[in-house]
């Protein structure tokens, strides 16, 4: 699948992305879906930033919100619906139970789930509910009786994201998208037959460049970093998201307390649980963050607070990682809905912050403004996710 980069020197593409992750990839595979030439750099593996170090749900939110984000939380309903329908063989339903903290919020937040499911009519999963005491203690060994008890509703994760960017890539290659990993774009410069992009491959240890009537930034923590011509705004800021695995501490539930801004989760993946996240501004590179154990130390104290029994241990971290992500311009109970900023006198469109959950819609809305043709995207299905084809 990889392109051959030494080949891109010749040509010319309607649209270049820089950025592997799920953004990018599902850029790529809405531009081709509309007949769009596509070519796609990565600088590193696919799906190597913030796409693969999540907590992998796909979810239509988590709590209590306002009204007038109502169209937020509708349009991520009908794209985690999109998820299951266009990758059945990558993203499963996954009940969630949430503890609200008293039985205030328990009340609060059972209306609101009342309203999600009325507005999630077409998903087919289970609509939410009370969870009884013996279904907690049967899914959650550790817990304890908690006011306000818990609330059950199903969401939906996928255990390799990687594998959902692979499959878009796929399908855009299959359209004549041309993409290349290990490959680092060092700039973009304005010419006479559009935005030249000059790159240097990282396993050849050679430089090239290619062209493109538009260039989309989709490299998020890193998208300041790339040299334009187009004026910015200052430095993102960044944050850094850490996560743990540790031994099966839920059976078959994902976890979360829904009290902001200090959500806690304990994601079930593949026979270990996935904790987080604690969250800290990053100052400097992002290429030179790391975890250090003052900082495992503080989230599992956070955890052990937030789910109480749990009673973790620093010996029972088996891996942690850092999310290194750009904050969006607005995000609703873990929906993010990233900043897209277009610069039409040199065509480059930049857009920071996103989530898995929001990747084809933020894609759509990126291609919008790239061509006249309707999308295509919701209603098909991605390489491998037609039932009636084997995968």
């Amino acid at each position: 699948m990889r392109a051959d980069p030494e080949k891109l020197n010749s040509e010319t593409f309607d649209v270049a992305i820089v950025g592997g992750g799920i953004t990018g990839a599902m850029v790529a595979w809405e531009a081709s879906l509309r007949g769009l030439s596509v070519v796609l750099l990565e600088r590193g593996d696919f799906a190597s930033g913030a796409t693969g170090t999540g907590t992998r749900l796909i979810h239509g939110g988590f709590g209590q919100w306002h009204p007038r984000q109502v169209q937020t939380v509708r349009l991520a309903l009908q794209e985690r619906q999109y998820w299951l329908f266009a990758a059945p063989h990558l993203v499963q339903p996954l009940p969630v139970l949430l503890f609200p903290g008293n039985r205030l919020k328990h009340i609060v937040h059972r209306a609101a789930m009342a309203l999600h499911d009325r507005m999630d009519s077409e998903s087919g999963l289970p609509p939410g509910r009370t969870a009884s005491p013996d279904e907690i203690v049967k899914a959650l060994p550790f817990a304890q009786r908690r006011p306000g008890g818990a609330l059950l509703r199903h969401e939906a994760s996928v255990a390799f994201p990687e594998r959902l960017v692979i499959a878009a890539l796929q399908g855009a290659v299959a359209r004549n998208a041309r993409v290349a990993n290990h490959v680092q774009v060092a700039g973009i410069q304005a010419g006479k037959e559009g935005l030249e992009l000059r790159f240097r491959d990282r396993i050849a240890n050679c430089a090239g460049k290619c062209r493109a009537r538009a260039v989309v930034n989709a490299s998020g923590a890193w998208a300041d970093l790339l040299a334009t011509p187009e004026d910015k705004d200052g430095g993102l800021s960044r944050i850094a998201r850490m996560y743990l695995v540790t031994p099966q501490l839920s059976r078959g539930f994902a976890v979360a307390n829904l009290p902001a801004p200090h959500q806690h989760f304990v994601v079930p993946w593949q026979g270990h649980s996935l904790i987080g996240a604690a969250t800290r501004i990053l100052a400097g590179d992002p290429d030179d963050a790391e975890v250090d154990e003052s900082q495992i130390r503080d989230l599992l104290k956070d955890t052990n607070q937030a789910f109480p029994g749990l009673n973790l241990e620093r010996e029972n971290v088996l891996h942690a990682q850092a999310s290194i992500q750009a904050p969006a311009s607005a995000s609703f109970a873990g929906i993010e809905v990233p900043e897209i900023r277009s610069h039409p006198s040199v065509k480059i469109i930049s857009l920071a912050g996103g989530h898995l959950t929001m990747a084809r819609r933020t894609a759509q809305e990126i291609v919008d403004r790239l061509s006249d043709l309707p999308s295509q995207s919701i209603a098909t299905a991605l390489p491998g996710g037609n039932r009636e084809e084997p995968s």
